[in-house]
């Protein structure tokens, strides 16, 4: 990567039939529930839940036509890594120019209070999710 570069694993997506089920085993593990939604642009319900430090997105198709859909019918399952990145569209170039090739280019991504999101795939690492990281009101240190 190029000096510089800014990357942290920011959560691990895991891919369920039933959210209800889901969400009461990762509560039962000591899970907190943050935030939960229905994204309609990829025709999921999503919802986060956090054990100590470590981030787990929950992931349930809501149609056939969700790109996850034929995925989750071999059961639940953890299936990505997510990256917050400072630039998703250098990162997208850095990560093609290792490989990958772009699964879903970016779009905004409701349970990230529209930040944007892609999702990338390699041979070697599977699936991939980028983050662009929560842009810092420059004026709010000001006064």
């Amino acid at each position: 990567m190029e000096e510089g570069y800014k990357i942290k694993v920011n959560h691990i997506g895991f891919l369920t039939q039933d959210m209800e089920v889901s969400i009461e085993y990762f509560m039962k593990l000591g899970g907190i529930l943050l935030n939960r939604v229905l994204d309609e642009t990829w025709d999921v319900e999503l919802a986060l839940v956090k054990i100590n430090h470590f981030v787990i997105e929950l992931v349930k198709p809501t149609s056939n036509s969700s790109p996850v859909f034929k995925l989750s019918r071999r059961g639940p399952s953890f299936y990505h890594v997510c990256f917050e990145v400072d630039d998703i569209k250098r990162s997208i170039d850095l990560f093609t120019m290792m490989g990958f090739i772009i699964v879903d280019h970016p779009k905004p991504a409701k349970l990230f209070q529209n930040r944007l999101v892609a999702f990338l795939y390699s041979k070697g690492t599977g699936l991939i999710e980028l983050l662009e990281e929560e842009r810092k009101d420059e004026n709010s240190d000001c006064e």
